[in-house]
């Protein structure tokens, strides 16, 4: 999935859970599949706290995602082993951001209505990590 997509994706179900409306995610056949939500939480939060909880869960990877946008921009002008390590360092901590997140989705309680979209989107933020942490172990650049 583009990051473009994701994004859109990511704050299309956060406005969702917001204004109750009810939103189906596609998963790609090639992402793992879901598991049922974790029932951590004993109350369900309302819509409204359920779409701020989403967007403090989600915020740190967005932010790396921009961070590393920000680094593969400086590789693309630059072409220097500095550049490319920064790239691989970034995508090395997107891939622990992405994991954390996935877990901080999974552990939290979500409205009934919100739990099924919210594991798919855990599913996909775990599928990224194991893709970047493969991509950060690129040896060159070439």
């Amino acid at each position: 999935m583009k990051r473009h997509t994701l994004i859109v994706a990511v704050l299309a179900v956060a406005a969702a859970i917001a204004a109750g409306v009810s939103v189906t995610l596609v998963v790609a056949p090639d992402a793992p599949a879901a598991r049922p939500a974790a029932a951590t939480a004993s109350a369900t939060p309302a819509r409204e706290q359920a779409a701020r909880q989403f967007l403090l869960i989600v915020k740190p990877g967005e932010d790396m995602r921009a961070r590393c946008v920000r680094a593969e921009t400086m590789f693309e002008e630059e072409k220097s082993p500095a550049a490319f390590d920064e790239v691989k360092d970034c995508l090395r901590a997107y891939a622990a951001v992405s994991h954390s997140v996935a877990g901080g989705l999974r552990s939290a309680a979500w409205p009934a209505e919100a739990a099924r979209d919210v594991e798919r989107l855990a599913a996909v933020s775990s599928a990224r990590a194991s893709a970047l942490q493969r991509a950060s172990r690129v040896r060159t650049f070439d």
